[in-house]
């Protein structure tokens, strides 16, 4: 019996450690900030992303796409070009539909003039994180189709730009 409870245990955490597995990656924080690529992105403001690649390698399929919705939760916008400045990413990190890890990124993406709530999901097919601004926002008030997500994601591309003088 003595050894019977921590094997138990052990068979236990093993059964349940890979629903909990880190998904490679993961949305470390969103907010709006002065635009720092006037001559690429439209607008006084975008949305910056911090996020992490957590495993090593490559991660193919990754992509993303910032949803913008109306107060009557339309959808006025959808981003899926986002927006890297060459001096704060690691280009030989990032390529056409993956991205290569560890490492952090911050991407910026442009938003509407109209006052919106922003949902922004990255990842891979069957395996999405998403964040909200304003945070008090639900993501089940959007349902939005997987298959729209899954279109995005694949559609999403990116842009390297030198940083304004």
């Amino acid at each position: 019996m003595r050894f019977i409870c921590p094997l138990v245990f052990a068979l236990g955490f093993l059964l349940v450690s890979p629903l909990r597995a880190d998904d490679g990656f993961l949305i470390r924080r969103l907010r709006l900030v002065p635009n720092p690529l006037p001559r690429d992105i439209p607008g006084e403001e975008v949305l910056e992303v911090k996020f992490g690649i957590t495993s090593a390698g490559w991660i193919p399929g990754f992509g993303w796409v910032l949803r913008a919705y109306g107060p009557d939760r339309e959808l006025l916008t959808r981003e899926t070009v986002a927006h890297f400045l060459v001096g704060q990413t690691p280009r030989r990190r990032l390529a056409p539909g993956r991205i290569k890890g560890p490492t952090e990124f911050t991407a910026y993406f442009p938003i509407p003039e109209e006052k919106a709530a922003f949902l922004l999901v990255m990842g891979v097919p069957g395996r999405l994180d998403f964040r909200m601004l304003p945070s008090t926002g639900k993501v089940e008030d959007f349902r939005v189709p997987l298959a729209d997500l899954n279109r995005d994601l694949a559609e999403s591309s990116y842009v390297l730009s030198p940083p304004e003088d």
